[in-house]
């Protein structure tokens, strides 16, 4: 008995000191803080790519990197209160995904560095930040916002469907419809017809509509679109409307195609910003980038349901096709 009491201390013994050392280890680890409006995804390529990219320049989660994720599940009003949380804990950079994300993260700290990632949107036109150059504040990072963009997706599925004339524009009401997408569908002589996506239950009836009043659709962004890509590229295709999306991500979930931003590029650039921060620069030394390469992709199994052929030129200028 005794022999054995002594073997269960020393082992005891071993594990405490052992998790002393782990804590010892990772004490002073810089943690970056990164807030979601939407849920927790069982695989983000993003952040994969993030650490992936990180760990190319030294960086190890565990060993002299952290990570503290807070997702606010499609409720936008928790934002401020996560937000809050991560700066409690003295985060070295805070990631806002999302305009949502950046203002709560504004409201929480003004001295924590502040990285964005936002796809079609102008954080100088909505007041977050001064300039593209001199951001001013605690504010830098990567965006997409431009009228080319919103015409690009528009002229790629008036291309892609032969004799288009009305185009539903799908959205979020929590979020603003975009503005530029009316300016570039007058350019291109098409007609809009706005459906709103209030919520799940009433997706199907909304689709429903849309494929009453439109040939084919754009599908605006947001965390709780996002969430549901899966549902809607299906509601999308039993309406037999095609349509085209800000993000592959729908593409792989079932929608007709999308163009957006180059992940790889976004990713690249995204490690920039943390590395040159966590080496001591200020976000008054890095200028807000745009994002300058996109990506078309296609699924080929969805045309195929919908009874599209995809024209030629589409067809070899896809970066992406899913078959």
């Amino acid at each position: 008995m005794n022999r054995l009491w002594k073997q269960t201390f020393w082992l005891m013994l071993m594990i405490g000191l052992t998790a002393i050392a782990a804590a010892q280890e990772t004490a002073g680890v810089p943690v970056i803080g990164v807030l979601r409006a939407s849920s927790p995804a069982r695989h983000d390529p993003g952040m994969e790519a993030v650490r992936a990219k990180l760990q190319e320049l030294g960086y190890v989660e565990g060993r002299n990197i952290r990570f503290e994720q807070r997702f606010a599940n499609n409720h936008p009003e928790r934002l401020p209160q996560l937000a809050s949380e991560l700066a409690a804990m003295n985060v070295k950079i805070l990631i806002a995904v999302n305009e949502a994300s950046l203002r709560a993260a504004k409201q929480a700290t003004s001295t924590i560095p502040i990285v964005v990632i936002a796809h079609d949107h102008d954080p100088v036109a909505s007041g977050l930040i001064d300039s593209m150059n001199r951001p001013g504040g605690n504010v830098t990072g990567i965006i997409s916002r431009q009228l080319e963009l919103v015409g690009k997706r528009l002229e790629l599925l008036k291309e892609t469907i032969p004799g288009l004339s009305r185009v539903a524009v799908l959205y979020d009401p929590a979020r603003e419809a975009d503005e530029d997408i009316e300016a570039a569908a007058k350019q291109l002589g098409l007609q809009l017809r706005m459906v709103e996506l209030k919520s799940p239950p009433q997706f199907e009836n909304s689709m429903k509509l849309a494929a009453k009043q439109a040939q084919a659709a754009v599908l605006l962004f947001s965390p709780m679109l996002f969430d549901a890509r899966t549902r809607l590229a299906k509601l999308a295709a039993d309406a037999r409307l095609p349509t085209m999306t800000q993000t592959r991500e729908f593409v792989v979930a079932g929608a007709l195609m999308s163009y957006a931003p180059d992940r790889t590029e976004i990713s690249t650039r995204m490690v920039y910003f943390i590395d040159r921060l966590l080496r001591g620069a200020t976000p008054h030394d890095l200028p807000v980038e745009e994002a300058t390469r996109f990506k078309l992709s296609l699924n080929l199994r969805t045309a195929k349901t919908l009874g599209l052929t995809i024209p030629k030129s589409i067809l070899l200028r896809a970066d992406e096709v899913i078959r």
